[in-house]
């Protein structure tokens, strides 16, 4: 009875592994032939030429638009930050003196809780409007202010090169209008970084085309069109006017439209949370992603 058991269980351990052995063969050669589909759900993608930007600063790590911000774009690898501008109100004295805040708003109450126009703030004023909701890292970085353009490139080029990353690229979106002056000043700032100025207006890329004075200032566009029409006439002006390239979000680069804005010869960028997303534009040519958060290698 002790050996029938004994031969038994001898046939059941060779069985067992026999079927180990066949289960661990088909499931190499699974992940053999389908090892990119694994990869894309779980690995980070492969950043290669394509210059990753990190939105609002990184706002996934820090209040947006903040000087943290942009100090932790910097830290964690991206190629550059994003950040949003407005032309505040002159200051006293003589002459016009521009002065540009850096915020993604018209006006503070989201981030602040007070009603306030960007639109109106000094350099004294501004600091009586810590940022104190709906952002992250605040327990981290207690009170922030929304910080000058200035404030905002040093920041970005002495992190840079503190973390041994002299490539690092500036996008500043300008929002809303923008005077003469205010232009002028943005120009003078940047001087000859590897900077990229966007806007949503034809006449103010325009006006920084003339006053560009390096080539290292890249002209963008950037526009959300409500309709296919709209968005073919947007490509077919920012042509005409020979920015360096046109953004828009992700979902709205069809096929269709970036062959169009190839044909036009302008650089490519889109704004996106989807590494999907970011995979199918990346092998579609584009320069630039804009993204929340970290997404690549």
């Amino acid at each position: 009875m002790r050996t029938n058991l004994l031969k038994k269980s001898r046939r059941d351990n060779r069985a067992g592994r026999q079927l180990s052995r066949v289960l661990a063969a088909f499931m190499t050669l699974v992940i053999f032939a389908t090892g990119s589909v694994f990869a894309a759900g779980d690995n980070k993608i492969y950043r290669g030429e394509i210059l990753f930007l990190a939105h609002k600063g990184y706002s996934a790590a820090a209040p947006e638009n903040t000087l943290p911000a942009i100090r932790e774009a910097v830290r964690a690898g991206f190629g550059g930050a994003e950040i949003d501008v407005y032309e505040s109100k002159k200051e006293k004295g003589k002459g016009y003196k521009p002065y540009i805040i850096v915020s993604h708003d018209k006006t503070l109450t989201r981030l602040t809780g007070k009603k306030a126009n960007v639109k109106n703030l000094t350099h004294v004023t501004k600091n009586y409007y810590p940022v104190v909701a709906n952002v992250n890292g605040l327990s981290k970085y207690g009170k922030q202010y929304m910080p000058t353009l200035e404030e905002a490139l040093s920041t970005a080029w002495y992190e840079a090169a503190r973390c041994h990353n002299p490539n690092f690229v500036v996008e500043i979106e300008i929002k809303g209008t923008m005077s003469k002056a205010g232009l002028k000043k943005i120009i003078r700032l940047v001087g000859k970084h590897n900077v990229r100025i966007t806007t949503t207006k034809y006449g103010i890329a325009k006006k920084l085309k003339k006053y560009r004075k390096y080539k290292t200032t890249q002209i963008w566009m950037y526009k959300e069109p409500k309709s296919a029409k709209r968005i073919k006439q947007y490509i077919h002006k920012a042509g005409k006017l020979k920015v360096t390239g046109v953004s828009m979000p992700a979902t709205f680069w069809t096929e269709e439209n970036i062959k169009y804005a190839k044909k036009h010869h302008l650089k490519l960028a889109a704004i996106t949370q989807s590494k999907n997303q970011a995979r199918r534009l990346i092998n579609s040519g584009f320069n630039r992603i804009c993204t929340d958060w970290k997404m690549f290698e």
